[in-house]
């Protein structure tokens, strides 16, 4: 990527290179170009939009039995489960030595797990009505096999970081492909579903042709079959043959959790048709019961809903982590069944529209700034958006409802006017805040264990009144490619809001069991309110006018939603330089000053202990000489802030939600989570603001260290070898610096680091330092030269060397 001009350089091996080039008026025509060049993402078999419970560490066949009854009879619905290694050998290959091992097995059955592979096969899909997919790695461990395949040039020479060292597999040679069909087949005709690809990163095209080999061998053996994976990377075009891919492997954590809503949203933007995760983290030991049902909730909203784990770890399943935890996980695995009709729509229309699934929300509000940089809530199709807990500490979050009216997707709450961003307070561990466009035509299935017990009864559709909005239903067998040929069913749903009425269409011939033949319509009114029909026949279309809504008062609520009343909030106490302001309420609030140091530069200082006024005692900055006149200002009853000739600074006092702003009233700098506090560590973390600025030009990596995409909108790192620089300057308008609290030691001299990164989530920046304070020191500039005269009107000036420095 070009760093230098903003735009994108490519370095193309051999003499010739293709470039498309696209004028896109935005995101959504770059997405619909993206896909009509490379292929529009096929759709997976139905049950691939069911639960998939997966986990390194499936001890024998026992356990998996007992597994599975278990989802069963404790009503968690599940269509498939994965295993990793342990499926086809008794152990892993990555301690294996580049001529492998003679009795490593690569196309059988571990005799542990799989002691009767078609009589348990047959077992889990008659009795418990799952399907099977295993790992597959791109390499072989057999000596005999490595040995073949190595007289015949087959394999890659080790590099990079791929895992199997000179093992790996050139999928691109057809040879390859198809002897790998050949060990492969019986797989299939044992009653193997699907794979899960792992670890094929040893050249960029090697998950694409290992595909290819696995789609052609299904074709063989059923020309008319889906194809489906379930794949750690991705080429564009891989979306044509049914592969979806995984954001690798987690840490157990809140941060890696808060990261998933970009992933999400990024990969699909890359031509990417269908996303999943390891729900709860792959490793790392971090794993808590909230935790946990976050990210299921997370995982609801995303294209494939799948949980995974190391063998070190404890299984992701609902009943291992408590009866709350077991309750709020059940409630969303149901509701994501209860999604299945609306997903499976969207699907079809990301194949045959090229809209995408899920979108940001910039897609629909590209000039609002706040929606520019909301990464952690977004649509699902074109009028629902979810906004799932990201954060443990503060227990709280942001929700941003653009310009336009806002149901809560649960009724009894009045409609929103937008723009507005509300505050939730003290979430319900099994609530997903949920908002939903006025006009939202929302088609949900009843309760069902498993896709193939749909339609399980009439079809609910819910419709958000305000304004006028439709939704087209799609349904077909949900494991052909009949679709593709046309065999689907189409049911376009209206709403007129003018008359309260819905009316319905049905087209295309396709009909089966699995088809809905009624539904029931709930009308979610703007005072909170509801209206429900009964059940209607769907038959080839219809229609249902319900009474007149009524007058809605003259003030409409606010309400965020599920929520305690808050407590009150202590006043802004007046220091010499600014105010300090007690963010939260309890055990859970922290203090912040806001201040002015210098006259370019705020301080923002973030307590967890009792310390009052005044900045960290550091080396880095020296004493405060002089500094800009300022007013305190409190824009609403919940924020406080001050106000200079240079900027304005203001944070709320419930959320820690703070900005600055230029004194041009530009905004410069939004942070929806100002820090966090653990193990003795507070990590400070800023959000970017303006997006129009152009990129920066100013000291791109030497040592390649960091994100590329990153480092063309601000400075590099600077290093004293080990240790880094902590400032930030980005043409968005702004530098920062951050202070941790420990004095310096000579004895323990990494104790005074501040640990920094470039935040990839909102393009701003994050620290981590030790102790219980930190310092944040944020200036508005307009150029390079203003930053580097605020930096040294915190740290002081260079003092002038003797003459004889500046000689030989």
């Amino acid at each position: 990527r070009g760093h230098v001009l903003g735009g994108a350089t490519w370095t193309v091996l051999g003499p010739r290179a293709d470039l498309y080039l696209t004028p896109v008026e935005d995101a959504n025509v770059a997405q619909v170009a993206l896909w009509q060049l490379t292929g529009p993402p096929a759709i997976p078999p139905k049950y691939a939009f069911g639960f998939l419970a997966s986990r390194w560490g499936w001890k024998d066949e026992q356990d998996i039995d007992a597994v599975l009854s278990t989802f069963r009879d404790g009503k968690f619905p599940i269509d498939a489960w994965i295993s990793d290694f342990e499926w086809y050998t008794r152990k892993p290959d990555y301690d294996l030595p580049d001529q492998g091992w003679s009795n490593f097995t690569d196309f059988g059955y571990n005799p542990v797990t799989f002691p009767d592979p078609i009589g348990q096969l047959q077992r889990y899909h008659d009795h418990f009505g799952v399907k099977f997919g295993g790992i597959r790695k791109p390499r072989l461990g057999n000596s005999q096999l490595l040995d073949f395949a190595r007289d015949r040039d087959w394999l890659i020479p080790a590099g990079g970081q791929a895992d199997g060292g000179n093992r790996n597999l050139n999928y691109s040679i057809p040879a390859v492909r198809t002897w790998y069909q050949s060990q492969m087949r019986h797989y299939l005709q044992d009653g193997v579903d699907f794979w899960w690809n792992d670890e094929g990163e040893s050249t960029y095209f090697t998950t694409y042709y290992w595909t290819v080999a696995e789609a052609d061998l299904l074709h063989s053996e059923n020309a008319d079959k889906r194809f489906f994976a379930i794949n750690r990377d991705y080429t564009p075009g891989m979306q044509r043959y049914g592969a979806a891919v995984w954001t690798g492997d987690q840490t157990e954590s809140w941060e890696a959790l808060q990261r998933h809503p970009a992933y999400l949203l990024s990969w699909q933007q890359a031509g990417v048709g269908f996303v999943t995760c390891d729900t709860g983290g792959f490793r790392g030991g971090g794993e808590t019961p909230e935790l946990l049902v976050r990210w299921y909730q997370l995982s609801t909203f995303m294209s494939i809903m799948r949980v995974h784990s190391t063998k070190t770890e404890v299984p992701h399943f609902p009943w291992l982590w408590g009866a709350e935890a077991e309750v709020a996980m059940r409630k969303a695995m149901n509701l994501r069944y209860r999604f299945i009709p609306m997903l499976y729509s969207l699907a079809h229309h990301q194949y045959t529209s090229f809209e995408a699934m899920f979108h940001p929300l910039l897609y629909f509000w590209p000039e609002d700034p706040h929606a520019q940089v909301a990464t952690d809530q977004w649509f699902v199709g074109r009028h629902l958006m979810v906004a799932p807990m990201l954060s443990v500490f503060p227990p709280w979050r942001q929700v941003y409802l653009p310009p336009g009216l806002w149901h809560h997707f649960n009724p009894g709450t009045a409609a929103i006017q937008g723009p507005h961003t509300l505050t939730l307070n003290d979430v319900p561990l099994d609530h997903i805040p949920m908002y939903v466009m006025a006009g939202g035509v929302v088609p949900m299935a009843p309760i069902v264990q498993r896709t193939g017990d749909l339609p399980g009864g009439p079809l609910m559709v819910r419709v958000y009144a305000g304004a006028d909005g439709e939704f087209q239903l799609v349904e077909d067998d949900g494991e052909t490619l009949g679709y593709q040929r046309g065999e689907v069913r189409r049911t376009l749903l209206v709403w007129h809001d003018a008359n309260s009425t819905l009316t319905w269409s049905v087209s295309g011939n396709f009909s089966d069991g699995n088809c809905f033949t009624a539904l029931k319509v709930l009308v979610c009114r703007q005072d909170g309110g509801t209206q429900d029909s009964p059940v209607l026949d769907l038959g080839r279309g219809g229609s249902y006018t319900f009474p007149p809504e009524p007058a809605l008062p003259t003030t409409s609520s606010t309400s965020p939603g599920p929520t305690t009343t808050p407590p009150p909030l202590a006043p802004p106490k007046p220091t010499a330089t600014g105010i300090l302001v007690r963010v939260g309420s309890g055990d859970l609030s922290y203090g912040v000053e806001l201040a002015v140091a210098g006259p370019l530069s705020f301080r923002l200082s973030v307590a967890y202990d009792d310390s009052e006024e005044g900045a960290i005692d550091t080396p880095m900055i020296q004493p405060l000489q002089d500094h800009a006149k300022f007013e305190v200002v409190r824009p609403s009853e919940e924020e406080a802030g001050i106000r200079t000739e240079f900027g304005y600074l203001v944070i709320n006092m419930r959320s820690g939600f703070f900005k600055m702003e230029d004194s041009k009233g530009k905004p410069l700098v939004t942070s929806r989570t100002l820090s966090e506090y653990s193990a003795g560590t507070i990590t400070v973390a800023l959000g970017r603001g303006n997006q129009t600025a152009q990129p920066a030009a100013f000291f791109p990596d030497p040592q390649g260290v960091g994100d590329s995409l990153e480092s063309i909108r601000a400075t590099a790192t600077v290093r004293n070898k080990f240790f880094e620089v902590p400032h930030y300057w980005t043409t968005d308008g702004y530098s920062a610096f951050c202070v941790g609290t420990l004095p310096h030691n000579p004895e323990q001299p990494n104790q005074y680091t501040v640990s920094w990164m470039r935040g990839h989530v909102l393009g701003g920046a994050t620290w981590t330092v030790l102790g219980p304070r930190a310092d944040l020191y944020l200036t508005p500039v307009e150029d390079a030269n203003v930053a580097q005269v605020a930096l040294w009107q915190l740290t002081g000036p260079p003092a002038i060397p003797p003459k004889y420095a500046f000689g030989f």
